[in-house]
């Protein structure tokens, strides 16, 4: 028969093992959570910046950084290695990333359009306004800017080239955004 000080005992005890398992699932979580963050290579919200790496990256050392890879580095559809090729927005963010800014989770075009804002500052879409570093997104293809008028890219006929907006537009379409990097430093 129960009294309500077994009933009291029961529930105390109902109450304490509830606690238990909240706090071990919470423990555990936390531990699960804390071993993806240290294995991804990239942060979830905002970019990650390299801690042996300055504060911020000159854009000037991005489009030097980019130019070693013209005539040299192939195209590859959906590649982001700068030894085996890489496609267009690998591209662009293998170099931001080797520069010191991880943006690794806008992995395409699209993706990088749609989160321009975490991404950095939306500049528009006059290609005069772009300077060095700075993500030209075309209709379906990404490049860096550099100061020069020209935009640094990989594209599936001719892997890594350097060439004019006015060539981009005409075989990629209009601008779609220019994108200015947050961790990318535009002081000379």
């Amino acid at each position: 028969m129960l009294t309500d000080s077994n009933i009291c005992k029961k529930l105390i005890k109902i109450m304490m093992v509830f606690t238990l398992v909240t706090v071990f699932s919470f423990a555990f979580n936390a531990f699960n959570s804390a071993k993806v963050a240290s294995a991804a290579s990239c942060d979830i919200k905002t970019a990650y910046v390299d801690p042996s790496v300055k504060k911020y990256v000159s854009g000037q050392n991005v489009v030097k950084r980019a130019r070693k890879y013209v005539n040299r580095l192939r195209y590859v559809y959906g590649g982001t290695s700068l030894k085996r090729g890489c496609d267009c927005s690998g591209f662009v963010l293998q170099i931001l990333k080797q520069s010191g800014a991880n943006y690794c989770k806008y992995r395409s075009t699209s993706s990088m359009l749609a989160n321009k804002r975490r991404i950095g500052k939306y500049i528009g879409t006059n290609t005069r306004k772009a300077r060095a570093g700075d993500i030209v997104l075309y209709s379906g293809h990404a490049a860096l800017a550099t100061n020069d008028g020209t935009v640094i890219n990989c594209q599936t006929s001719c892997g890594v080239k350097e060439q004019t907006h006015s060539y981009m537009r005409k075989y990629f379409g209009r601008t779609v955004a220019i994108i200015r990097p947050s961790k990318v430093s535009y002081k000379y």
